[in-house]
């Protein structure tokens, strides 16, 4: 038998203290173009049936959704890219200029805040792969 979770949150919204249900749903969603990623999402149920995101990472579910989007699309996931700059002693600010974006969008593509664009993911596959193969920046 399933442990139920249950734990006391403070709802802000609400402004209330309750006792929530912890629940997992298998529900559709949709990142830019694909509209039918199968994805896990975590929820609190209140004692009205109500769906809350998780009240301490109430970003878990998008990031979740991210994550099954660069999946299906075969892109570079945020700890392979920030892996590579630290490897190769880039900081942010280095790497984003050399591939030609915004630092602050490297940042959350490390961060898992945003999902990157093909072009932005085959410009960073290109310099990972030449890197691995000569052992210096192109």
């Amino acid at each position: 038998m399933a442990k139920v979770t249950k734990k006391f949150y403070y709802n802000d919204e609400l402004e209330t203290t309750a006792l929530y249900t912890e629940t997992w749903r298998l529900e559709k969603t949709q990142v830019k173009d694909i509209s039918d990623l199968l994805v896990w999402h975590h929820y609190w149920i209140d004692s009205d049936g109500e769906l809350w995101s998780d009240f301490d990472d109430p970003m878990e579910n998008p990031k979740a959704d991210f994550e099954a989007y660069r999946t299906k699309e075969n892109y570079l996931k945020p700890e392979q890219i920030k892996q590579f700059r630290q490897n190769t002693g880039l900081t942010v600010q280095a790497l984003a200029s050399y591939v030609g974006m915004d630092s602050s969008t490297l940042s959350q593509l490390e961060n898992n805040d945003r999902v990157q664009t093909k072009e932005q993911d085959s410009l960073l596959k290109g310099v990972i792969d030449y890197f691995q193969s000569n052992s210096r920046l192109p």
